[in-house]
């Protein structure tokens, strides 16, 4: 969502944490999966100076990107790329930090998608480098009605506990992990809400205002998708004061991958 200052359930006091525990050189190499509006992106340039690259499918979060990065940046130090990541061509080992927050599924759907994006960014980190990755996980097994919303993943057996687990079967050091509040869960789902339910109440406006006799199709079509968009929001919303709260977790992991050997060091 444009209006956020992120799409995570993550305070700025938070995000400062996590960020905090980043130890990278001046103008090192680091690629975003999944970066939306780019904040993260450019609040560690801010930080580090380096540079790199934010890769997302959603052209207008990436235009909000830009905006935000013009007065903040130097200038070519970031580019924003649309892409889908699975077909860009990503040279292996060349960055000394790879995100992705709350975007494994760039990288495959399904109950195995934390590990596989997990995975893939291990290939793509030089030896040494930094993994921060975010992801859902369950405090509890979900419930059959919260499962149907929620779909495969995270599955029952994803824990915060199993996430931190599945860096050190790929090999790599774990050196931080940060999990969200009750509240920032609260503030998140419902700044959320605001933002879906200010959207349909200015559709109505506009309708009301403009009329629908003989409008074109595309507007009816667009009321008609905001309309849908609202109800799947409230129901979400309803499932997540019964459910979610207490079922839904969000933790945030960083990764250290392991230096290459010298050569001959099995000799």
């Amino acid at each position: 969502m444009l209006e956020l200052l992120w799409n995570a359930p993550l305070s700025e006091a938070s995000m400062d944490r996590c960020l905090s525990a980043i130890e990278l050189p001046t103008g090192a190499r680091v690629l975003d999966v999944g970066c939306g509006c780019g904040e993260v992106l450019i609040r560690l340039h801010e930080r580090h100076g380096l540079t790199g690259m934010g890769v997302d499918t959603s052209a207008a979060c990436l235009e909000e990107a830009r905006r935000r990065a013009v007065s903040r940046i130097l200038y070519g130090a970031l580019e924003f790329v649309l892409a889908d990541v699975t077909v860009l061509d990503l040279e292996r080992e060349a960055y000394g930090l790879a995100l992705c927050l709350g975007a494994s599924h760039a990288f495959g759907h399904g109950p195995h998608a934390f590990g596989g994006a997990l995975e893939r960014l291990a290939e793509l980190v030089e030896p040494g480098g930094l993994i921060l990755i975010a992801d859902k996980y369950l405090k509890q097994p979900a419930p059959p009605e919260y499962r149907r919303l929620l779909g495969p993943a995270p599955p029952d057996d994803q824990t915060h506990a199993a996430n931190v687990m599945t860096g050190a079967e790929l090999g790599l050091t774990a050196l931080g992990a940060w999990t969200s509040c009750d509240q920032e869960w609260d503030d998140y789902e419902w700044a959320r809400q605001r933002v879906v339910e200010g959207r349909a109440a200015r559709r109505r406006k506009h309708a009301g205002v403009n009329g629908f006799e003989g409008a074109a199709d595309d507007a009816t079509a667009d009321t008609e998708s905001v309309a849908r968009a609202l109800a799947k929001r409230r129901a979400w919303m309803a499932a997540y004061l019964r459910h979610g709260r207490h079922t839904l977790g969000y933790g945030v992991y960083l990764f250290k991958k392991g230096d290459n050997p010298p050569p001959g060091a099995d000799n």
